[in-house]
């Protein structure tokens, strides 16, 4: 696992390389300044943490069945977890603008 290191504290946070390309790609694409680049990386932290946050609760309220279930079942139960998973994420991210 990849481990990012905050040099401004002692804090460490876990990030996945698409995460790291993606925060790549817009510092080469925006970053000016150092206080850019802190923003940047911090909009995508909590835009990570929402969507993370969104599938645990879309997970939690619409579990997998213990039993086998039909596909029909099994697709519209994704297709409703999917929805609900895009809307935590929203509402998180509505929490923190």
């Amino acid at each position: 696992m990849d481990v990012y290191r905050d040099v401004s504290s002692s804090q460490e946070d876990v990030l996945s390389i698409s995460f790291l390309n993606q925060i790549s790609e817009e510092i080469i694409a925006k970053v000016h300044s150092s206080e850019e680049l802190y923003e940047v990386v911090d909009r995508q932290s909590l835009e990570q943490y929402a969507r993370k946050e969104g599938w645990k609760r879309a997970y939690k309220e619409i579990p997998l069945p213990s039993s086998s279930v039909p596909l029909e079942v099994r697709k519209d139960l994704q297709d409703r977890r999917n929805d609900l998973a895009e809307w935590y994420y929203l509402e998180i991210m509505e929490q923190f603008q």
